[in-house]
């Protein structure tokens, strides 16, 4: 029997949490500035396609945590491409938010 200084499981669960909570600051950074100037559609867009393969992967091996961090990251990431869409084009100064109306409105 292998000696294993960390639980494999629990150092997957700890990679997990960290690589899937990653893109955090990142949402907070744009909702507070506004902008997803900086932010590259291209890259969104092929992070999210990567994590949907991953976790069509993970299904296929049946691999719980390794789904659950999965549909969290691509929840993220989808998040992310939404508040990118909503932005309004400002031409070379970047993007900003839209206001939206509130319902009922």
């Amino acid at each position: 029997m292998e000696a294993h200084v960390v639980n494999p499981v629990t150092l997957g669960l700890i990679a997990g949490a960290f690589t899937t909570f990653s893109s955090l600051p990142q949402i907070v950074s744009v909702v507070q500035k506004r902008s997803m100037k900086e932010i590259s559609l291209a890259s969104l867009c092929m992070c999210t396609f990567g994590i949907a393969l991953w976790l069509v992967y993970a299904i296929n091996i049946h691999a719980a945590p390794v789904i659950v961090w999965n549909l969290i990251s691509l929840s993220l990431f989808l998040a992310q491409i939404a508040l990118k869409f909503s932005m309004w084009p400002q031409g070379a100064s970047g993007t900003q938010m839209r206001r939206v109306a509130p319902v009922g409105a």
